[in-house]
């Protein structure tokens, strides 16, 4: 892998939070420290990294990873929305700048 060029889309940044945590059970601080390598890695190519840098950090101050990659997202964005309780209260908590609301 050090050997050649990689890309890596944001969906499987996605993808591999979700099986560190579930299938390895890891620990936030582990997944962060693991996600953020990758992203620090030299060869890697990483699809709207800024976005997936934004979420990292929304992540390691206590929201749902992928809560933060769907905020992040959507930075462009007059407004988000969500059905999700949770997420907008941490999104309003963490003072994350983007107008929020409930559908």
């Amino acid at each position: 892998m050090r050997e050649h060029s990689i890309f890596i889309s944001k969906t499987v940044v996605l993808e591999l939070e979700w099986v560190l945590r579930f299938s390895y059970e890891l620990n936030r601080d582990v997944i962060a420290t693991t996600l953020q390598k990758i992203l620090t890695t030299q060869n890697f190519t990483i699809e709207q990294q800024l976005i997936i840098e934004q979420a990292l950090q929304w992540y390691q101050q206590g929201m749902d990873f992928a809560d933060a990659l769907h905020l992040a997202s959507s930075f462009n964005a007059e407004k988000f929305a969500s059905f999700d309780k949770k997420l907008i209260k941490k999104a309003i908590a963490l003072k994350t700048g983007i107008e929020i609301f409930e559908i």
